[in-house]
């Protein structure tokens, strides 16, 4: 999703530019950057899921954002849970 792009490009000028930011958002910044792959790879699948639950999507902006941060979050959650398993963390080149 743009979402995860727009995280992990911030991600990487704030690395380049070596800004001080607080702990815990370079912990939440640093999770994502790892998971952006793992997300790009299962967004797509997650949407069509969600499309295909709720119905036909008529372009209303709040239907979108609701949908897009549904499938970040859910993407999100879907590869932490797998990357816990030995070796399905490589197949979303998560390393930690």
């Amino acid at each position: 999703m743009l979402l995860a792009g727009v995280i992990s490009v911030l991600s990487e000028v704030c690395l380049m530019l070596q800004v001080k930011w607080i702990y815990f958002i370079q912990v939440i910044l640093k999770k994502l950057s790892l998971c952006s792959f793992g997300i790009y790879l299962t967004h797509k699948m997650i949407l069509m899921m969600l499309i295909r639950a709720i119905g036909d999507v008529h372009n209303k902006p709040s239907q979108i954002i609701i949908i897009s941060v549904i499938t970040f979050l859910l993407s999100y959650i879907i590869v932490e849970l797998l990357s816990m398993i030995p070796y399905v963390k490589y197949l979303f080149l998560k390393k930690e």
